[in-house]
C-alpha cells in the first residue's frame, strides 16, 4: 500500500510493517501519535521524511 493508504490504516488502529522492516518491526498509532513495536514514540514528521520517497510504497497490514 502507499504511504497515504498506510497513514489511513494507522488512523484506523492497524499495525503496519514495511518491506524494509525486519520481521519483528512495525508501527502503530495511538490517539494520533506514532509508535514502534517497542512502544517508543516516533515523531511523525521525521519518520515520514527520514528516507525521502523510500517509504512511499510497500506498506502492509500485520495480521497480529
Amino acid at each position: 500500500m502507499t504511504k497515504d493508504e498506510a497513514i489511513e490504516a494507522l488512523k484506523q488502529g492497524k499495525k503496519l510493517a514495511h518491506s524494509y522492516f525486519n520481521s519483528k518491526e512495525y508501527i502503530y498509532m495511538d490517539n494520533g501519535i506514532l509508535f514502534d513495536e517497542h512502544d517508543c514514540y516516533l515523531d511523525s514528521d521525521n519518520f515520514w521524511s527520514e528516507l525521502g520517497t523510500a517509504r512511499d510504497n510497500d506498506w502492509f497490514i500485520l495480521n497480529k
